[in-house]
């Protein structure tokens, strides 16, 4: 794991350095997303949906630092929801997407049965960016139970800025 972690980090390096800067405008995107996610069984019981604000910062053409924040409640009931902020470091490769980071949910009011603990996890994450929306699917793991509780979601965001 710790020799792909460091593989992954020269690529970016080496990306970041042979990439040219964008033009001398900050490119940045801010996006409203909503989806779904579920545990490895796809069950969907409960129904889990989500949320959320991110916002896509271009470091250069293909390397982007994406910030957000997601709302997760079960079957549309707001008793107990999460708050699941994270960072993302993304590569945007010819509009499709693919990138890895943090997440750190938080619960408030009770707590909902099927959601991921509120333990640091990885999320990784592989989508298509289009004109003006962003299609994303994805895979949540807490690292305390690394890989033996699993999450996966999809998500439509849509850029306002």
């Amino acid at each position: 794991m710790k020799k792909s972690a460091l593989v992954f980090l020269c690529l970016i390096l080496v990306l970041a350095t042979v990439q040219p800067a964008r033009a001398q405008t900050e490119h940045v995107n801010l996006a409203f997303t909503f989806g779904t996610l579920t545990d490895d069984s796809f069950s969907f019981n409960p129904f889990l949906w989500t949320a959320g604000l991110h916002m896509d910062i271009y470091l250069s053409e293909t390397i982007l630092i994406t910030p957000e924040i997601t709302l997760l409640a079960a079957n549309f009931t707001f008793e107990g929801i999460q708050l699941v902020p994270g960072a993302l470091l993304n590569l945007d490769l010819g509009g499709f997407l693919l990138g890895a980071g943090v997440v750190r949910p938080v619960g408030i009011g009770n707590n909902i049965a099927g959601t991921p603990p509120s333990d640091i996890g990885l999320k990784v994450n592989a989508g298509y960016l289009g004109e003006g929306y962003r299609l994303a699917f994805f895979f949540l793991s807490p690292f305390s139970d690394f890989f033996k509780i699993n999450y996966f979601g999809v998500s439509i965001g849509f850029y306002f800025y």
